[in-house]
């Protein structure tokens, strides 16, 4: 197999009524899909296998499906599927031993799955310009100074000069960039 498709995340916004939804690429595994449930509030929840939903099409390029055990998805929610390959190669080669290419192909396959899916959330993650000096540190306070604070910049990298009130936390948004 090959795989064509860059795509391994897809997300679906509940109607009351659907309680099966597709994927488009592969996995290797049930266990390899992750799926969760982000309610009203933005409140996620991790769903388990075979007690809060079932999944089809394992193996298959084309995808499957993830099927709810509880019913529909309720309006106002959403349904996260996304491609989580363990971190681990499995594949043992011998030498000598035969030449199996589904074998090789599938050890293929699940590195660029997993190339894709750090490259997923590279993508979902805070980065510094490329220009920026290396000597810059990204490390956040702790959690217990971070707490109910979030930082706020404009379009331009500069810190917003108001202060925001952060929805569901208590005080107010942390408003400053460190400059080096």
């Amino acid at each position: 197999m090959t795989l064509s498709s860059t795509q391994a995340r897809v997300r679906y916004l509940g109607d009351d009524a659907a309680d099966r939804f597709d994927y488009t690429f592969r996995i290797l595994a049930a266990g390899d899909l992750t799926v969760v449930r982000t309610d009203a509030s933005g409140v996620q929840t991790a769903l388990t296998l075979d007690s809060d939903y079932s999944v089809d099409g394992v193996g298959d390029p084309n995808g499957g499906s993830v099927t709810l055990t509880g019913g529909a998805l309720p309006a106002g929610e959403t349904l996260t599927l996304a491609r989580r390959v363990a971190l681990v190669q499995e594949t043992d080669l011998t030498n000598q031993g035969a030449f199996y290419a589904e074998v090789h192909e599938d050890a293929f396959d699940r590195l660029t799955m997993i190339d894709q899916q750090q490259q997923d959330e590279i993508g979902r993650s805070l980065r510094f310009p490329l220009s920026d000096p290396t000597e810059l540190t990204a490390e956040l306070p702790a959690a217990a100074a971070r707490a109910g604070r979030v930082a706020a910049y404009d379009y331009d990298g500069l810190p917003t000069v108001s202060a925001l009130t952060v929805a569901g936390l208590d005080g107010f948004a942390e408003i400053g960039r460190a400059h080096v």
